[in-house]
C-alpha cells in the first residue's frame, strides 16, 4: 500500500487531468535504437484496414492479400472484435481493429476500472476484458498463422493495432511468443495510441519475448494513458497491481508529418519515460484519433486512398471538445450516452470513472491506514477493489 503522502499527488493527477504541463520537445531522434519509422507507416496501414469491413482497397497499396477476417462477439454484450491475417511481400501481418462502438467504449472502461486483471501464465497479469477479447478470436488466429509460417518461413511476423486493437496485439504477441518457436529477431509488434494492458510483471515479460516493440504515442493522446497508474504523472514499477506500460514508446510531440522529430523513450521510470508523453497531463481524444496525420478508422474504412482528404470526410461535430451540460449526470449515464456526440462521451466516460476510482482509493487507503494503526501491524494485505 503507497503511504498517505503518496496518494496526495495521486489524487491531484487523476483530478487535474485538464492541465497540460508541458515538456521539452526533442531537438532530433535519439540515436543508437532500430525504430523504423517506415515499418511504423506500413503498419498503420493494415491496423487502419482492420477497421474495414473490405480491407481490399487497403491492402492492394502494398501487394498484400488477405488470407484471414475474423469478426465475433468479445464482451458480455456482444460487441465485436475484429481481425486480419495479411500476407504481405515482407511480413505476415495480424492486426487488430480497435474500438467500434460507444458500448464498448464504455464495456472497456467499466471492466478495466471493476474487474480484477486475470493472470496469464508465464506473462503476468492484464486487464479482464483485453483477455477475454483476445481469447474470443485468438483460436481463430493461431492455427492459420502457424500455417503460414511453414509457407513462408523467410517473412518475420508484425503484429499491429490502434487503440484497443493495440492492447490485443500486445497480448496476443506476447502469448504467441510465449507458446511458439519463434525467432525473436522475426517477431515484431507496433501499436498506436494503445492503452496500458497489464501490471508490471507483464510489461516485463513483453519485453522480454517481443524485444522489437514500438509504442507509438502521438502528442496528447489520452488512450495511451490508460487505465490511470496510482502515482503523480508516471506508473512505478514497485507498485506491482498498478497498471504499466511495456516498452518502447516513440513520442510524436507535434503532428507525425513526414519531416516532424519524434523521441524514442529510453529514460526513466523504464517504459514508462517521464520525459516523453508521461511529462504531461493529458486530455486529449483527437490526438488518438489521428496518427501519420491520417484518422485511423476513417482511413481504413474508406480504403486507405492516397490523398486521405478526397475520400475521407473531415472531422464532424462528433469531435468537439466535451460541453459541461453532461457532467455530474452518472445516475443517466446510459440514457445520456445514446444521446451524445462521441468525444464528450467519452469524455463524460472518463471523467466519472476517475472520479469513483479516487473516491474509492481515498477511502481504501483510509481503511488501511485505520487497520494498522488499531492492531500495530502493517494494515494487512486487502487487495484494492473499486466498487463500480
Amino acid at each position: 500500500i503507497p503511504s498517505m503522502p503518496y496518494l496526495i499527488p495521486s489524487l491531484f493527477t487523476l483530478l487535474l487531468l485538464p492541465l497540460i504541463s508541458h515538456s521539452s520537445i526533442p531537438s532530433a531522434p535519439q540515436p543508437g535504437f532500430k525504430y523504423d519509422e517506415q515499418l511504423a507507416r506500413l503498419a498503420l496501414e493494415f491496423a487502419a484496414a482492420s477497421y474495414a469491413d473490405d480491407p481490399w482497397p487497403c491492402l492492394r497499396k502494398h501487394d498484400a492479400s488477405l488470407v484471414l477476417q475474423v469478426d465475433v462477439p468479445c464482451d458480455a454484450v456482444r460487441d465485436k472484435c475484429w481481425a486480419i491475417i495479411v500476407d504481405a511481400p515482407q511480413h505476415i501481418v495480424v492486426a487488430f481493429q480497435g474500438t467500434s462502438s460507444r458500448t464498448q467504449l464504455i464495456t472497456e472502461l467499466v471492466e478495466s476500472i471493476t474487474s480484477p486483471k486475470h493472470q496469464v501464465p508465464g506473462i503476468g497479469s492484464v486487464q479482464r476484458y483485453f483477455f477475454v477479447a483476445l481469447e474470443s478470436i485468438s483460436k481463430h488466429i493461431e492455427l492459420k498463422l502457424n500455417k503460414l509460417r511453414e509457407l513462408h518461413p523467410s517473412k518475420s511476423v508484425l503484429f499491429t493495432g490502434h487503440s484497443l486493437g493495440g492492447a490485443l496485439a500486445s497480448l496476443a504477441a506476447a502469448e504467441y511468443a510465449n507458446k511458439a518457436a519463434i525467432d525473436s529477431s522475426k517477431l515484431f509488434l507496433v501499436t498506436f495510441g494503445q492503452p496500458r494492458v497489464g501490471n508490471f510483471e507483464y510489461a516485463q515479460s513483453v519485453d522480454r519475448l517481443v524485444p522489437n516493440t514500438w509504442r507509438i504515442v502521438h502528442k496528447f493522446d489520452l488512450v495511451a494513458h490508460v487505465p490511470y497508474c496510482v502515482g503523480l504523472r508516471t506508473c512505478q514499477d514497485f507498485l506491482n497491481h498498478s497498471p504499466y506500460h511495456h516498452g518502447t514508446e516513440v513520442w510524436y510531440p507535434t503532428t507525425m508529418n513526414s519531416t516532424d522529430l519524434y523521441r524514442v523513450c529510453d529514460g526513466k521510470p523504464l517504459d514508462e519515460d517521464a520525459k516523453c508523453s508521461n511529462g504531461h497531463l493529458f486530455y486529449n481524444i483527437d490526438d488518438h484519433l489521428r496518427y501519420f496525420e491520417k484518422h485511423v478508422s476513417d482511413y481504413g474504412i474508406a480504403g486507405c486512398p492516397i490523398d486521405p482528404k478526397s475520400r475521407v470526410a473531415t472531422v464532424s461535430h462528433r469531435h468537439r471538445k466535451p460541453a459541461r451540460r453532461y457532467r455530474n449526470r452518472p445516475r443517466f449515464l446510459n440514457q445520456t450516452l445514446e444521446d451524445m456526440p462521441e468525444l464528450e462521451a467519452i469524455a463524460m466516460i472518463t471523467e466519472v470513472a476517475m472520479t469513483r476510482w479516487a473516491k474509492d482509493y481515498v477511502e481504501y487507503v483510509w481503511d488501511w491506514w485505520h487497520r494498522k494503526n488499531a492492531t500495530g501491524g502493517d494494515g494487512g494485505e486487502e487487495p484494492f477493489r473499486p466498487s463500480w
